[in-house]
């Protein structure tokens, strides 16, 4: 199970957009077999009009939308890797009776 909680925001303003969402900062949970880890990670969105994303005006931004995007950056994955991979490394079980002994 993915948690994410939005910790900040950056906005930016240009000629073309006015408080244009820039930069997430977020928390990612994840819980795997009963063992949780999380972290800190940041998410830098795309400018629409080169992006191919679709300007949503800043008061009409929802909390939803906010992780969809987070979910949609190409940085997701890693960040997911990493808290995934902390939980793999934190369950894994060493073995020491080897064949051979």
């Amino acid at each position: 199970m993915e948690t994410i909680t939005i910790n900040s925001i950056r906005k930016v303003t240009d000629s073309n957009f006015t408080d244009l969402i820039s930069i997430v900062n977020y928390n990612l949970s994840v819980t795997i077999g009963g063992e949780t880890e999380s972290g800190d990670f940041q998410c830098t969105l795309g400018y629409p009009e080169v992006e191919g994303y679709v300007y949503t005006g800043y008061n009409s931004v929802t909390q939803e939308n906010v992780k969809e995007w987070v979910k949609d950056s190409p940085e997701y994955g890693g960040a997911l890797n990493s808290v995934k991979s902390i939980i793999q490394e934190r369950t894994a079980t060493n073995i020491t009776d080897f064949p051979w002994s």
